[in-house]
């Protein structure tokens, strides 16, 4: 909804032809998608959510909220569900000092549990970002 109303704000041919119900309409979305980042309390579960979110709209109205969500939960992360996060971070290239850090963390105390096939996922972002904890 933001990158729709900056959008609209900068190229003022469009806003003809959208309807004030529209961008109210995206307004909540917004908010009611930041309320649901807000209130995850469960690493998984938020997970599964972020799952099925795709496209511009995630990227930038709820990157920031969903980072500082993932920020929140880090304790939860372990070598079960690392190489995911760590894809998350490589697909929407935000760095996040916190999440790769903890994900070096998982990775050398946990190495012998992780599949040497997900290694390259994992270390992909350090890679990506130029980053070394």
């Amino acid at each position: 909804a933001t990158s729709v109303l900056r959008w609209i704000h900068y190229d003022r041919k469009y806003l003809d032809n959208t309807t004030g119900k529209q961008l109210r309409l995206l307004q909540k979305l917004d908010h009611y998608g930041l309320q649901r980042l807000r209130k995850f309390n469960n690493l998984n579960l938020l997970w599964e959510e972020l799952k099925s979110l795709k496209g511009d709209w995630f990227a930038e109205s709820l990157l920031e909220e969903t980072v500082a969500t993932l920020q929140r939960l880090m304790d939860e992360i372990n070598y079960k569900n690392v190489a995911e996060i760590a894809t998350f971070i490589s697909r929407t290239n935000y760095l996040s000092t916190l999440l790769l850090d903890r994900i070096a963390s998982v990775v050398v105390q946990q190495i012998e549990k992780i599949h040497p096939f997900v290694i390259l996922g994992i270390i992909l972002p350090f890679s990506i970002m130029n980053y070394d904890p």
